[in-house]
């Protein structure tokens, strides 16, 4: 059995409302890799050159629903901050989703900023592949972890390693749980860390019914 998602099952899944989240025009504009998909990221620079990014923060939620963050990801911000609190406790217990964070413990714990499992704004309903535990040698495939660990992995080895970083769900119309999590990067010492992702709130097995409260495979 495959431990990524295969390509197949996306068949029907991007929208005119998704694609145009993602700020693409087609599907042609997405590659397909290892479960996720890669999009241009030559616009990032000039992306967050817009972008007021100095400290790590989340968006304002939408209906109740969070959307997303952003902040600088340096080593300071990837190590452990003295009493910087519980990790808390999920909030989708007997729902079959994992509490995503939107903004990584592991890429912000060296800040105040809230990674607790109680901050609604950073936290969403997150099938299992997509926030399986995977090391920067892709295990899992290419899910939310996999570039969170590789970002750590990079900085870690260069103390002066600073990269920009977005993470934004992308809802399909008034769909409760998100089809998944544009992830962008920008790092001018290291082009490995210039992501332009989405990483699909998918399972191994397929899609799952995003108007549902509880985790159901339909696909």
């Amino acid at each position: 059995m495959s431990q990524f998602p295969k390509e197949e099952i996306f068949s029907n899944f991007f929208t005119d409302e998704i694609l145009k989240e993602l700020g693409v025009e087609s599907e042609k504009e997405l590659k397909y890799c290892m479960g996720s998909f890669v999009m241009d990221n030559s616009i990032n620079k000039e992306y967050f050159s817009n972008i007021d990014i100095r400290y790590p923060k989340n968006f304002d939620t939408n209906d109740n629903l969070p959307t997303g963050g952003k902040g600088i990801i340096s080593l300071k911000t990837i190590r452990e901050v003295k009493g910087s609190g519980p990790k808390g406790t999920s909030p989708f217990k007997k729902t079959g989703f994992d509490a995503g964070h939107i903004l990584g413990r592991q890429l912000f714990k060296g800040t105040r900023f809230n990674t607790s499992k109680k901050n609604n704004k950073n936290i969403y309903k997150q099938t299992k592949w997509s926030n399986q535990g995977n090391h920067h040698t892709a295990k899992w495939g290419h899910n939310q972890t996999y570039f969170e660990n590789l970002i750590v992995k990079e900085v870690s080895k260069n103390k002066k390693v600073t990269v920009k970083y977005e993470a934004r769900l992308i809802y399909n119309l008034n769909e409760k749980i998100p089809r998944g999590i544009h992830i962008r990067s920008s790092c001018k010492q290291n082009k490995l860390l210039d992501f332009n992702v989405f990483v699909p709130n998918v399972e191994v097995e397929g899609l799952i019914d995003y108007k549902s409260d509880k985790w159901i495979i339909v696909n």
